[in-house]
């Protein structure tokens, strides 16, 4: 079987690798990292230890055959890699394995007729350079339906697993997607601000209290929306994540970093005006959003450009 990961960026790295013992992948990136992907192959580091060889490409067009593609691009960039997966493989199975709480409106939009599911895991993983991942923490990861079947979306879980990245099957992922949403929104702005690891928000009470505080606000905006989530302790599950996490840099920490564009507007952005839309204000919410763009803004110009 041929499956295809479109981004090649900490976790499409990772997940790449993992798959490629089983079945033939290849990864979808930009030019410079396809061409150092398939000179230097791929190594990740830390708790899991592998190096393999991947094909890569820049080529949207080399997906052509593959049954399963998996989105591991940015948030922001998920409309436009939907719509190439659309035009290269129409037949194929999308799964979304990203960060933000609008990638399935951003899927329908430009690919209505893509079959899809959303996957939402926990582990993990920093980028280190082309090719090269530390896999920092562990995690669960489950899957469930959007533009398919149930038994369409357990079936592509279970070809996954097979493949060495291991899914259970989820009812309500909507509900998984944003309890992940949630756990970012309260870990990675702040990540961001206090310029650490994840671990480290947990040993200053004021940097707990900050989570606690944003916990706060956006269980306040799932209620006025009236979603249902896979636990009723918000905040226990997040100080788990951030935990088992504890060693790693926060996406949105990488990013700022490396003078990217966050995708703190598909994360807290989407938090607060799901918000706004129920008469809800979120001071503390809206606080870290500004703070993060502010510091994405001087970090794009430094680097001049996105």
């Amino acid at each position: 079987m041929r499956i295809g990961v479109m981004g090649a960026g900490a976790v499409g790295t990772y997940v790449g690798a993992l798959l490629a013992g089983t079945y033939d992948v290849v990864l979808i990136s930009r030019p410079d990292v396809a061409d150092a992907i398939n000179e230097h192959g791929i190594r990740v580091s830390g708790k899991t230890e592998l190096f393999t060889r991947v094909e890569a490409s820049a080529d949207p067009a080399a997906l052509e055959g593959c049954e399963v593609v998996i989105l591991c691009v940015k948030a922001y960039d998920t409309a436009e890699a939907a719509g190439q997966v659309s035009e290269a493989v129409p037949m194929a199975m999308l799964v979304t394995l990203q960060n933000g709480l609008d990638n399935d409106e951003s899927v329908k939009r430009t690919a209505p007729g893509l079959s899809s599911c959303a996957a939402v895991t926990s582990f993990g993983v920093t980028y280190l350079g082309p090719g090269h991942v530390r896999h920092a923490g562990v995690g669960d990861t489950v899957i469930g339906r959007m533009a398919c079947s149930p038994a369409e979306a357990s079936r592509t879980g279970d070809i996954l697993t097979e493949g060495g990245l291991p899914m259970t099957f989820a009812d309500n992922i909507r509900g998984h997607i944003w309890l992940k949403g949630i756990v970012n929104h309260c870990i990675n702005p702040l990540t961001v601000i206090h310029r650490c690891r994840n671990g480290v928000l947990l040993e200053h009470e004021e940097y707990r209290e900050h989570m606690k505080g944003l916990c706060a606000e956006a269980i306040a905006v799932v209620r006025a929306m009236e979603l249902t989530l896979p636990t009723d302790d918000v905040l226990g599950r997040l100080v788990e994540v951030a935990r088992l996490t504890a060693d790693n840099r926060s996406s949105m920490l990488q990013d700022v970093d490396r003078g990217k564009r966050t995708e703190i507007d598909s994360i807290t952005g989407h938090i607060i005006r799901s918000g706004t839309q129920h008469g809800l204000e979120l001071s503390l919410s809206s606080f870290v959003y500004y703070e993060v763009k502010n510091l994405e803004t001087e970090g794009v110009g430094k680097r001049g450009g996105s």
